[in-house]
């Protein structure tokens, strides 16, 4: 007697650990990202998927706990954040460290090709952003430029920009 037995295919469901900033400095990106997710598909090619939100404070420190609890804790299937570029770079060593892949919701500076492997880095690149601004300054015909920005590795990626881009404009 031959018997044949039907199952259900067995769907893995995909889980996305995401960090951000809604509270803290960064909380007017954060909020709307947050609010962003009620509107992404329930499935990712055909398989379900889970959002696993939780708050970095805007603090990389909080981004990096985050990151960690979804690797360890969670076991999730890639990560993203966060809003702020010091809390998106220690997203991204947890990235890098665990082999896990990160989508970036922030510019990020340069990294080494191990660790730039695991993560996709959604926005267009300072320089560009920045170049735009100059050529809108060169437009006017602005020739000096006074530079007040964050003391931390976003005014860093600004300024190294600008300080890029200045001779040719």
């Amino acid at each position: 007697i031959a018997c044949s037995f039907a199952a259900a295919a067995v769907q893995a469901e995909i889980t996305i650990g995401v960090s951000l900033g809604t509270t803290g400095p960064g909380s007017s990106l954060g909020i709307p990202y947050k609010n962003a997710f009620s509107l992404v598909p329930k499935t990712l090619g055909g398989e379900p998927v889970r959002y696993i939100i939780l708050d970095d404070e805007s603090k990389p420190d909080g981004a990096a706990k985050n990151a960690r609890k979804f690797v360890s804790e969670d076991k999730v299937d890639a990560l993203m954040g966060s809003n702020g570029v010091p809390s998106g770079i220690a997203i991204a060593q947890v990235a890098a460290e665990s082999k896990t892949p990160m989508v970036s919701l922030t510019p990020l500076p340069p990294m080494a090709a191990d660790r730039s492997h695991w993560v996709f880095i959604v926005p267009q690149p300072t320089e560009l952003m920045m170049g735009a601004v100059a050529q809108h300054m060169k437009s006017k015909g602005v020739k000096k430029v006074g530079f007040i920005g964050f003391s931390d590795s976003w005014g860093d990626l600004v300024y190294n920009a600008v300080n890029t881009l200045a001779p040719g404009f």
